[in-house]
């Protein structure tokens, strides 16, 4: 399932396209899982974008840094590794566009879009 994310804020665009919405592993107690996400720049101009974890310390992201070509998909990873905690588990998916203009005197401008992931401890 693809999804893509268009959001306007005054005169800013920011756009891609993520192929996968969810982690949605299970994964046992103390063992590793990962999920490889392809990231898509929609744009016409090149994009940077910083991929973070918000709210899990389990969750690692890999690069954390996309510099993605005008069309282009890079790929990402996300590594759990498990804990002894059973249950399901949630966090966000952080995708931050990094913008290189200035829209006053040295303030960056910084689009943010959270996606709620979930995983399974068993």
């Amino acid at each position: 399932m693809s999804i893509y994310l268009l959001f306007l804020v005054s005169t800013f665009s920011f756009a891609f396209k993520i192929d996968e919405l969810e982690f949605g592993k299970i994964v046992e107690q103390n063992k590793k899982a990962e999920k490889t996400f392809t990231l898509t720049n929609n744009d016409v101009d090149t994009k940077i974008y910083r991929i973070s974890i918000e709210g899990d310390k389990n969750i690692k992201v890999s690069p954390s840094l996309l510099n993605i070509l005008p069309q282009q998909s890079k790929k990402f990873k996300l590594n759990v590794i498990a804990d002894n905690i059973k249950g399901e588990h949630s966090y966000f998916l952080v995708i931050r566009e990094v913008k290189k203009d200035k829209v006053k005197k040295d303030v960056g401008i910084n689009e943010i879009i959270k996606i709620k992931q979930k995983y399974m401890i068993k």
